[in-house]
């Protein structure tokens, strides 16, 4: 019965990767692979990912440094722009309106007295003085916004 040894030549202090290159070890010897988003004998060619067509839901692809990123349309999230992003949880209808969040975009149906895609109309003797109902809407908007950045830099 004989033993086999084959020598791990990737933990050898003498082995030099390129950058963008990670070790595999072979009967007897090494490999130096592409890390992903690399390519060419060197591994020193930035691979475009955006080619593949990564991105979802007619957002826009930008081809970065061994990797990429995507702009995602109003309602949806995530790397890939392939998750529903969930108005309602921003409280997104005003006056009380149930939300019901749909793909891509939410419906609220508005409290009587009120009317609009968010319900920040007011129709009636109990309307808001002063330009209120604007004021409202744009602070949600706001925090729409600041809430979308924030969903998108928490799954990154």
């Amino acid at each position: 019965m004989s033993i086999l040894l084959i020598r791990q030549t990737c933990f050898s202090s003498t082995l030099t990767c390129l950058t963008h290159q990670h070790c595999r070890n072979t009967f007897g010897s090494y490999t130096c692979d592409c890390d992903n988003g690399w390519t060419g004998k060197h591994c020193t060619v930035d691979l475009n990912e955006c080619l593949s067509g990564p991105c979802n839901t007619g957002s826009t692809c930008t081809n970065t440094q061994g990797s990429f990123s995507c702009v995602c349309p109003v309602g949806f999230t995530g790397k890939d722009c392939d998750q529903d992003f969930d108005e309602c949880l921003t409280d997104i209808c005003q006056h009380n309106a149930t939300c019901t969040n749909t793909v891509g975009s939410f419906d609220c149906n508005c409290t009587e007295g009120f009317e609009g895609q968010t319900c920040s109309s007011c129709h009636g003797v109990n309307c808001p003085q002063n330009g209120q109902s604007h004021q409202i809407v744009f602070r949600h908007i706001l925090k729409l916004l600041f809430f979308k950045v924030w969903v998108t830099q928490s799954i990154d």
